[in-house]
């Protein structure tokens, strides 16, 4: 893919992410912490990127339900456990 195509690519999927009615993030599962996010994101919650990131884990204590948190924390150990199934399948 040429370099025009790949940046009309990535723009098309700013675009997309960015009018979608939900939020769209992506999770590091090694750091606990937000790599990216749409806007909608720093819509519902009123903090950008960066304010996400300096809170770490509080972000979550502070805008999540205390029900939810277990069942945050269970996928991240889910998502742990697909990476090393998958990773034993490829050796």
């Amino acid at each position: 893919m040429d370099t025009k195509a790949l940046a009309d690519e990535k723009n098309l999927l700013h675009k997309i992410n960015n009018v979608l009615p939900n939020s769209v993030y992506i999770f590091d599962f090694k750091q606990r912490n937000l790599v990216w996010m749409n806007d909608r994101v720093r819509e519902l919650y009123g903090y950008t990127l960066e304010e996400i990131r300096a809170m770490g884990k509080e972000f979550y204590a502070n805008t999540m339900h205390p029900h939810d948190i277990p069942v945050l924390l269970k996928g991240i150990q889910d998502a742990e456990n697909l990476k090393d199934e998958i990773g034993r399948a490829h050796v």
